[in-house]
């Protein structure tokens, strides 16, 4: 047996050479789960490997981060809005290790600037952007299908329209579209992510909701032949050229005096989500005006957060994320998907920004890099999610946050105000749909630890 940690938290370096996990990550548990109970021991022994194996799956962070009420979380509908096979989830890991590794070291013989036939203006592809060199439109082939309740003669219904007015594929006129366009109107665009794709229900209700509430104008991009290949490197590279095509389509619109950027409002998740940097850049490179709103749920953090290359408060006047699945190291037994950093003018955290309620452990390993889409359909008419600055995670959790009357009060998703700035928390119930709801005891976190403990030791065992 080998001493790895004492009371004070600290940590030997046999476990950071035994584990692929960060020591900040090891250390936010310790102090998170042990050192605020008073029993806590003064030293825990626990063999390196098996440590790893609870912390690679999951099990220690899950047992610090506590569950929304009811104690047992309702876990049937994990599936809603998943999209990532276990295989999807370990390529993602890969593809990281492999470029963080490699990706920087050989960029130096490269050129900066880069054409790509058939996408206007060039691309910057220096040392932080080796990696994410944009694939031709005719590999990516991004359709952009619009939709629209404009002009209708009755109000906005329940009743969206189910099928596009307008299908554009990137090489078709953008201009077909300026018709139904409004210039007094919201122009949305939904991006979906790795291995997902237009029709996806997530995507689908997002658009529905929206035009639902209100006339406008939803784009869909629909980009599914380069987000389900088999590789997630070449995917992350491809939302470059989504991007473009998508900043291309509004330079038209704006062009034919039909729009402008500051009633744009584009939402992404994952790997949409780091597009909208990209869109959000290209935009303003293209007609010197930022758009209106980019919303990020749950951006890609694999290949974008580790290279300084992502979406950002400077892409749009108001940049909101929603985080529930943060964490840098990306093993992909604990499905950490999501970037970490707060990078918008506001960050939301609901539930910390780590798992989420009705997500187990050894479920889903996207559960809750899904959970941002569903969130967010939730609060176009369904949810109301306050959320309170502050700090940190744990000072939520013990009410040490700044106070409402200061101005440091808000809602997550999209009836979100630009006003807001910083990071914003919030609980999440465990009940489907999964509104609001007061954050539970440390108890529920424990029935999880125990339910995983016997998978982890036969796991455990079979590698001796």
């Amino acid at each position: 047996m080998t001493r790895l940690m004492t009371r004070e938290g600290s940590l030997q370096p046999s476990l950071a050479a035994a584990c692929d996990v960060g020591e900040k990550n090891l250390v936010s548990w310790w102090d998170a789960s042990f050192l605020a109970n008073s029993t806590a021991p003064d030293n825990v022994m626990m063999p390196p490997a098996l440590l790893c194996a609870l912390l690679g799956s999951g099990v220690m962070l899950a047992f610090a981060t506590p569950l929304s009420s009811p104690l047992f979380a309702d876990f049937e509908d994990e599936d809603e809005y998943a999209e990532l096979s276990g295989p999807d989830v370990e390529d993602v890991e890969k593809a990281f290790r492999r470029f963080q590794e490699g990706a920087l070291a050989h960029s130096d013989g490269l050129s900066s600037v880069i054409k790509i036939a058939g996408l206007p203006g060039i691309f910057d592809v220096s040392r932080n952007l080796a990696h994410l060199r944009p694939r031709p439109p005719q590999s990516v082939d991004p359709h952009f299908l619009v939709y629209t309740n404009i002009g209708q003669a009755a109000a906005p219904t329940d009743a969206p329209p189910r099928e596009p007015v307008l299908r554009l594929r990137h090489d078709e006129d953008f201009g077909a579209a300026a018709k139904h366009v409004a210039k007094d109107r919201a122009l949305y665009f939904v991006v979906h992510g790795y291995r997902s794709k237009g029709t996806a229900q997530w995507v689908q209700r997002i658009k529905d909701e929206i035009l639902a509430l209100e006339e406008a104008t939803v784009v869909v991009v629909d980009w599914s032949t380069a987000s389900r290949v088999k590789n997630y490197s070449v995917a992350a590279a491809s939302t470059r050229t989504v991007a473009r095509l998508a900043a291309k389509l509004v330079k038209e619109l704006v062009d034919a005096g039909r729009l402008t950027p500051s009633r744009v409002h584009y939402i992404g998740h994952s790997l949409g989500a780091q597009a909208g940097g990209f869109f959000g850049q290209d935009v303003q490179s293209m007609t010197g005006t930022k758009v209106g709103r980019i919303t990020g749920l749950d951006p890609a953090g694999p290949m974008f957060e580790y290279f300084d290359a992502y979406l950002r408060k400077e892409h749009a006047d108001f940049v909101d994320i929603i985080h529930t699945s943060m964490g840098m190291g990306f093993n992909f037994v604990r499905g950490r998907l999501g970037m970490t950093k707060s990078a918008g003018h506001v960050d939301f955290y609901p539930n910390g920004g780590r798992q989420q309620p009705g997500c187990r452990p050894f479920g889903r390993l996207d559960c809750s890099h899904s959970r941002a889409t569903l969130y967010y359909a939730n609060s176009i008419r369904t949810c109301s999610y306050p959320t309170q600055r502050c700090d940190n995670y744990r000072a939520y959790r013990s009410h040490r946050c700044t106070p409402c009357d200061q101005g440091a009060c808000g809602v997550m998703g999209h009836n979100a105000s630009s006003e807001l700035r910083g990071k914003h928390y919030l609980s999440i119930s465990s009940v489907y749909p999964h509104c609001p709801g007061a954050a539970s005891t440390q108890t529920a976190s424990i029935v999880l630890l125990l339910s995983s403990l016997a998978s982890v030791a036969i796991r455990f065992a079979s590698r001796s």
